[in-house]
């Protein structure tokens, strides 16, 4: 079964006859629109924890398209998130903890995160990759210089 979840969603119910439910929920490997920013996306939630994923790509999102878009789907005003509080230039989510065939596209097991953004008008980034094959663990992340009443965080080099 198809269905579409408002405009910018469509999303796949596997229901098989004689089970007790639905075998899973995905939203197919297309993406997401949130506000004017559309986002490579894929999802797969069952009750078989080894066929699960999340996956997805944001560029150019400011935290206040997430807040519309909560207000949208709760059909309520939410206030409004102060402009500069953080925008994402480029987010890249990954958790997918066996692999994964989800239509045509096979996930290997793994989890990553990716984000480069602005907080409070101050740039920063951070990256972290588990490799399950490899055995690893990789965390490297940084902040601009900035002041924060009487705090002053500065890289060793000024």
């Amino acid at each position: 079964m198809h269905s579409c979840l408002g405009a910018p969603v469509t999303y796949h119910l596997s229901c098989y006859r004689g089970s007790h439910g639905c075998s899973g929920f995905g939203v197919v490997p297309g993406g997401l629109v949130i506000g004017n920013i559309r986002a490579p996306f894929a999802m797969n939630v069952g009750e078989d924890p080894k066929s699960q994923i999340l996956s997805g790509e944001l560029k150019k999102l400011d935290v206040s398209d997430v807040v519309t878009l909560a207000g949208n789907l709760v059909q309520q005003d939410i206030p409004k998130i102060p402009d500069g509080f953080l925008k994402f230039e480029d987010l890249k989510l990954y958790i997918c903890p066996f692999n994964v065939v989800l239509g045509p596209t096979t996930y290997p097991a793994g989890l990553s995160f990716k984000a480069d953004f602005l907080l409070f008008e101050q740039r920063a980034n951070i990256e972290c990759t588990i490799d399950k094959a490899q055995k690893s663990l990789d965390i490297i992340g940084s902040i601009d210089n900035f002041e924060l009443g009487p705090l002053s965080v500065r890289g060793s080099k000024g």
